[in-house]
């Protein structure tokens, strides 16, 4: 530090006038503040003039001020201080500093009774109040502006908020005393007090003090719409205060208080009858307006005695009772009498308690003798909706208040599903635990409620024991439990599962551990192995970590609705995990599918389901993190989140819908890997390809066409992310019977044949580029090449496709035909019987469909048939797929028409096939009239790549016949037991292959 000045006494009035430059000032080794680190720098300039504080007025300027704490450094812009004297003797002091104090205080006072002065003022509220002897004459009125820069430094525990203000007056002639105190925001000691306004005005006659908050906010609970009046009469303090609680406002509060003071000169806050309403339910304080209900206390805070402070609603009672003389003697009385545990108990969206509660709880302190007892009962307790029992608890303390025992059982009719015994014991102010505890089919149920909407119906019925030890924050709990009738549901999936009886559980420290466990879905009955753990903290904030690995297991059953971004029903052959926290689950699967599935992808309302934000407004935090580089990768969702990463087998059915109300879309089955990566939020990506092996295309335009392609084999889709950019390569095929003499404009021929129309499906799946194409396979390739002539424009091929798909028939140059609208009736019609009739399962398919007849002019009429299509597999050895068709309205309405093949697979292997069909004969020229073939035939199958693997399979068995031969002869033979047995190891694999029956594709490995 620096000094540079002058200072004269030799005056009446001595002045000072010098300059300071403090370069390092640690205020803790001044004792100026505890804080460890407490440094202060700046520049001070004093100009001023008196002999005492009393009588001094002057300049103090301050620049360039640092002041530095455990906190942090603080640096201040230039902070004076202004005092004048006028003749009277009335005094102004200004402060100016934009970061600390802005304001003044004027007045006629004395320094050393400025203290007393406040006192008397807040005391003057009080008719009773004996004000502290202070020299008359004395007043002052203040205005400040306080910043919260100065209070974070010396109270680091406490911020105020910007624009708070504090004025007012004060006389001590009339004691008169007046205060506005205005303040958006105080936070103090983990308390949030909002929008505070505070008015005392000691001549009031219809108020004193007026105190109003918008919010009180503290982790237990919060209040909101805080209000205080206070009116003095005769020797009383009298308050009315109202405000709101709970979360949401729902809890009610009118309290109706007073104070004064005893002959004892002790202090008295008494409460008159008061209201407040919990959970709809209303309370009374003091309901019968008796003179107790009153808590005294003398001046210095450490004397209090409690006189029977009763709360009531109806027939339930809550007293408290007791006295605390200094800090050796206690002795306080809680006493709960039929009380609804549900009416004070807080509002928990995990757990919501039922029942009736009596309990007594004392605490008696004399000296170093302690006598804490607690006494609880619990009729008829009931949690999450599951009724358990009657609860009994008992706890007593020894004389040190360290250690306290513990007995607690729950008796559910004549069976006791829970007993807890032992003691805990409190240590350096931490409480350890070392109990036992005892289950006989306690019910899960009061579990219920933990999953949220990730999970739920958690049930079943635990017993078994356990024992608890160690820190209360963090205990140690060892056993091993039972679980009957266990399960829960995942309501996401639309899949429930269940345990099997006498699941063992085993706890360890924090965590309930499954070993090997089986899982059973409740549907289907489909079965998993269950491996992992569920761990808690303190019976709270509950965490998953499961692997489920299964051959065949349900793990989706969900239908169409409106948000859906896939459902349908899915098994799975592979593994399964599941982690993270109950309200935010992360599913992920790696498998393949199992038979019988059926995954349903509606992509035109992916994008109603995606994340897709185009404004989004930065809260505080994420500004913050921008500014100091952080990246935020905490999940901005709560639920459940999937990632299926599934091999598609053909065994599964895949249906990509790309019009919900239409129905235009495709399904089949195939072969393909998809990874999906989807939450409850709306998000909805997918990768992977998926190759067609069979399949229909929906074909939906206009709202006219309704036709079903079959899908050529070895298509494919692809995904790359977003689901409405996946690439399409795929043909599928539309077979029908046309005339294709309109074509080549020859009237002679009045002939239909079939046709088959490929349409070529390439680009985005939201936008696709279809191409079609048209094939005859019973034309000759003479009269086929001139058909393809006349359809080699790409234009010309998408009208007559069209028209084709709308008109059952190829469109003329004389336009459009009275058949061809017949035609669009008959489809109407036969749609119509067809729903009613057909079938659509594995054993038996039927569609019915009429095919019109031409009626062009200069064309012969042919018969209109009505044909129908059938698809059977009687058993796993007769199949039975053809057309059948039956001519009407024309010239010959007898005969029996269309194709048809019944196949009968000789053995169980399927390789040796019989089959008999009848077939329309190729079309040759024009004009050829249409024949039938009847035939009967045999097949073999064999698979083989190379001709050497061909003669192995035929040969097989005379090698085999003469290996064993020669084995059988000679006894003396030196060949290995591993060689003897590679023989038969080797037929044995050969009788186990899986012949491939139905034309699969292969899995590959």
């Amino acid at each position: 530090m620096t000094f540079n000045g002058l200072v004269d006494l030799s005056q009446k009035e001595s002045k000072y006038d010098f300059h300071i430059n403090v370069e390092n000032a640690d205020f803790h080794k001044l004792k100026f503040v505890k804080d460890s680190i407490s440094l202060f720098k700046g520049d001070v300039a004093v100009q001023v003039s008196g002999n005492s504080i009393e009588n001094l007025f002057g300049d103090i300027i301050i620049k360039k001020t640092s002041y530095q704490n455990t906190k942090g450094t603080y640096n201040f812009d230039d902070f004076t201080i202004n005092s004048t004297l006028d003749n009277n003797q009335v005094r102004n002091i200004a402060f100016h500093s934009p970061d600390i104090v802005e304001g003044e205080i004027i007045g006629k006072f004395q320094f050393k009774q400025l203290k007393n002065l406040m006192i008397n003022s807040l005391g003057s509220l009080y008719t009773n109040y004996k004000p502290i002897k202070v020299n008359k004459g004395q007043f002052l009125k203040f205005n400040f502006t306080i910043y919260n820069k100065i209070v974070e430094i010396f109270y680091p525990e406490i911020a105020i908020g910007s624009n708070t203000f504090v004025k007012g007056n004060i006389n001590s002639d009339n004691q008169e005393f007046k205060l506005n105190f205005n303040s958006p925001q105080i936070v103090a000691f983990e308390n949030t007090f909002d929008n505070i306004r505070v008015k005392i005005d000691n001549k009031n006659p219809l108020y004193n003090a007026y105190i109003e908050l918008d919010s009180i906010k503290n982790k237990h609970y919060k209040i909101r719409d805080f209000s205080l009046i206070n009116v003095t009469m005769k020797d009383t303090l009298f308050f009315r205060s109202e405000f709101k609680g709970g979360t949401k406002g729902e809890d009610y509060f009118n309290l109706n208080l007073y104070h004064t003071i005893n002959k004892d000169n002790n202090n008295v806050v008494g409460i008159s009858k008061s209201e407040i309403k919990l959970k709809d339910y209303l309370w009374y304080l003091n309901e019968k307006e008796e003179p107790n209900n009153q808590i005294v206390f003398d001046k210095s805070f450490k004397n209090f005695k409690f006189d029977d402070i009763l709360m009531s609603h109806e027939n339930q009672e809550i007293s408290f009772m007791g006295e605390i003389k200094g800090s050796t003697y206690k002795d306080l009385k809680l006493k709960l009498k039929d009380v609804d545990l549900n009416q004070i108990t807080p509002t928990d969206p995990k757990f919501t308690f039922n029942g009736n509660i009596n309990a007594d709880v004392n605490y008696k302190q004399n000296n170093a003798i302690y006598q804490p007892t607690a006494s609880i009962k619990i009729d008829n307790l009931n949690i999450n909706k599951t009724d358990l029992g009657n609860l009994n608890l008992d706890i007593v303390g020894d004389e040190s208040f360290k250690k306290f025992t513990v007995n607690a059982n729950v008796q559910n009719e004549s069976v006791e599903s829970f007993n807890a015994s032992g003691n805990f014991e409190i240590v350096n102010k931490e409480t350890i635990l070392d109990l036992k505890l005892e289950l006989d089919k306690f019910n899960l149920g009061i579990l219920s409620s933990l999953g949220g909407d990730v999970l739920s119906k958690i049930r079943g019925f635990t017993s078994g024991s356990a024992t608890i030890s160690g820190n209360l924050k963090k205990p140690e709990i060892n056993g091993r439990l039972y679980v009957d009738k266990a399960g829960m549901t995942i309501p996401y999936l639309n899949v429930d599962y269940e345990l099997s009886d006498r699941t063992i559980v085993d706890l360890t420290d924090e965590k309930f551990i499954f070993r090997n466990n089986t899982l059973t879905d409740t549907k289907y009955s489909t079965k998993g192995i269950l491996n992992g753990s569920i761990s808690h903290n303190v019976f709270s904030d509950w965490k998953l970590d499961l692997t489920i690995s299964s051959k065949r297991l349900l793990v989706l059953d969900t239908k169409d609705h409106e948000d859906a971004a896939y459902y349908g029903i899915a098994f799975i052959n592979g593994n399964a995990t599941i982690k993270g926290p109950t309200d935010g689950l992360f599913i992920k699967v790696d498998a393949k599918s199992d038979k019988d599935s059926s995954l349903k992808i509606p992509i035109n309302d992916a994008e109603n389901v995606s994340e897709n934000d185009f404004i989004h407004f930065l809260t505080a935090k994420e500004k913050y993190n921008i500014k100091k580089g952080i990246v935020d990768n905490s999940k901005k969702y709560k639920g459940l989140e999937l990632e299926f990463d599934l091999d598609i087998t053909p065994n599964a059915e895949v249906e990509v819908i790309l019009d919900r109300i239409s129905g235009h879309g495709m399904k089949g089955r195939g072969n393909g890997t998809l990874l999906f990566k989807i939450n409850t939020s709306g998000k909805f990506n997918m990768w992977g390809d998926f190759q067609a092996y069979e399949g229909t295309y929906n074909f939906k335009y206009g709202g006219i066409i309704d036709r079903k392609f079959d899908v050529k084999k070895g298509g494919y889709i692809s995904w790359e992310g977003d689901p409405m950019k996946a690439r399409l390569n795929l043909e599928a095929i539309y077979k029908t019977t046309a005339n294709p003499a309109v074509l080549l404009d020859n009237s002679s021929f009045n002939k239909k044949v079939p046709v088959e129309l490929v349409i070529g499906v390439r680009g985005d799946l939201a936008s696709p580029e279809p191409d079609f194409n048209f094939e005859f396979p019973t034309v000759s390739n003479v009269l086929k090449s001139e058909i393809q002539y006349k359809l080699n424009d790409k234009d010309v091929r998408q009208t007559q496709a069209l028209y084709l798909l709308s008109s059952g028939s190829f469109l003329s140059p004389e336009g459009v035909s009275q058949s061809d609208f017949s035609r669009s009736l008959f489809d109407t019609a036969a749609n119509m019987l067809g729903s009613i009739i057909k079938t659509n399962n594995d054993k038996f398919m039927v569609d019915l469909n009429i095919i019109t007849a031409d009626r062009r002019a200069g064309g012969v009429t042919d018969s209109n048939r009505f044909v129908a299509s059938i698809s059977s597999k009687l058993n796993e050895r007769f199949t039975i797929n053809g057309k059948l068709g039956v001519p009407f309205g024309g010239i010959n309405e007898t005969a029996v028409v269309g194709d048809l093949e019944i196949l009968y697979r000789v053995n169980e292997d399927g390789t040796l096939n019989l089959r008999m069909f009848n077939k329309e004969n190729d079309i040759s020229y024009i004009g050829e009239g249409i024949g039938y073939t009847q035939g009967i035939g045999v097949s073999y199958e064999v698979d083989f790549d190379t001709f050497k693997e061909l003669a192995n399979k035929f040969f097989k068995n005379i090698k085999i016949e003469k290996a064993t031969t020669s084995n059988a002869v000679d006894q003396d033979s030196s060949i290995s037991p591993e060689l003897m047995n590679s023989s038969k190891s080797n037929k044995q694999k050969l009788q186990n292959q899986t012949i491939n029956q139905e034309g699969i594709v292969p899995e590959e490995d």
